[in-house]
Order: C-alpha cells, then sequence, then structure tokens
C-alpha cells in the first residue's frame, strides 16, 4: 500500500516537471499595428486577427502595455502568449 502511494506521489511529481519545463520563456505575439510609446514605457498594440479557422469573422483586440515584458502577450480566445497563465498578459482594453 505505501509502495503504491510512494509511486503514484513520485509519477505526480515527475509528470508536473515535465508539464511546466515546456515553458521556459514567454512567447510575444506581433502586433497589427501599435501606437507610439509614452516615456513611461506605455504603449497600446491592436491586433486584427482573421481567424475563420477558429469559427468567426474577424477578431479586432486593443492592448495596453501593462505587465512589465516588452512586447505583446496576448491571452485571448486565439492566441495564448503567457505560457498558459505563467505570465500576465497584457490588458485587453478592447
Amino acid at each position: 500500500m505505501r509502495l503504491a502511494l510512494l509511486a503514484a506521489l513520485v509519477a505526480a511529481v515527475a509528470l508536473s516537471s515535465a508539464s511546466a519545463g515546456h515553458c521556459a520563456s514567454y512567447s510575444t505575439s506581433t502586433p497589427t499595428g501599435r501606437t507610439a510609446c509614452d516615456t513611461d514605457g506605455s504603449c497600446i498594440y491592436w491586433v486584427w486577427d482573421d481567424c475563420h479557422a477558429q469559427g468567426c469573422f474577424f477578431s479586432f483586440w486593443v492592448y495596453e502595455e501593462t505587465n512589465g515584458y516588452e512586447g505583446l502577450q496576448r491571452d485571448d480566445p486565439i492566441v495564448d502568449d503567457t505560457c498558459h497563465g505563467m505570465i500576465e498578459a497584457d490588458r485587453v482594453l478592447f
């Protein structure tokens, strides 16, 4: 009984370590457009996705740079640049 419990615990730790290992870094989306950034580093990005393959006609997103990571990190139904929530995405304004 204890051996089975220990084996299950070891397997769970090994699987969780393996699944987290693929997220050594986040990705950055290429925005369709970007306004000029302010001197404090705040930026506004806009993205127009052509998402017919995902079942929508179009998808327009406006993001504000808020997470402290350079570039646009999205977390929306089309793109996830957050390593499955391990980093915070930039704020969606629209």
